[in-house]
């Protein structure tokens, strides 16, 4: 007996039961089977029949959700979505940087950058592992850039800039108003006849 998937062979034998191992979603497909006499001569093959593999949960991907507060820390989630069947306790995710583990497996997918520390930017990526089947699977990579305090100096020293250049025009047009308002009333003092 033949078995076919997508009419090509993927196995033969006197069983009539095609077993396939360790299945996956490139093993769906229209499957079939052929029997046939010792000598060939008379074969008789069956109707296709459409196998569709179902994957537990979809390929990982990071998303990264920041507080833009100075000095608060990020977030990074390892997202996937689950099938009908797995449950959300059925999975367990884990954290890398540069190719090594920042968090082992948890049943937390997230993972919490601490603030202002060079050393957390770097590639990081997430896996998946299905804890009833022994399925693997890992996300693309993520570049994450965490700035230290004297980056965001930068920042700092700006903002100062602009405050006191904001308070000197300020004062500037406060210092014109007052003199302006002066030089009005003594113009005023000036040109009123004298009672006396």
């Amino acid at each position: 007996m033949d078995f076919y998937r997508e009419e090509v062979v993927q196995g033969s034998g006197a069983s009539d039961v095609y077993e396939v191992y360790n299945v996956q979603l490139e093993d769906s497909g229209n499957y079939s089977c052929e029997i046939a006499t010792t000598d060939r001569r008379v074969t008789k093959k069956s109707a296709e029949r459409l196998i569709q593999i179902e994957e537990f949960f979809t390929h990982p991907k990071i998303t990264e959700t920041n507080d833009l507060h100075e000095g608060h820390q990020r977030t990074l989630t390892c997202d996937t979505t689950l099938s009908q069947y797995v449950s959300r306790t059925d999975v367990e995710f884990a954290f890398y940087r540069g190719g090594r583990m920042v968090q082992g497996f948890t049943s937390s997918n997230k993972y919490e950058v601490p603030p202002n520390r060079l050393e957390d930017s770097g590639n990081y990526m997430c896996e998946v592992i299905y804890l009833k089947g022994n399925i693997l699977k890992m996300s693309d990579g993520y570049i994450l850039s965490v700035k230290g305090p004297a980056e965001n100096m930068g920042y700092t020293w700006l903002n100062s800039i602009r405050l006191i250049l904001s308070g000197s025009v300020i004062i500037t047009a406060a210092l014109f108003v007052f003199y302006h308002i002066r030089w009005m009333k003594s113009r005023e003092e000036a040109a009123a006849p004298s009672t006396t």
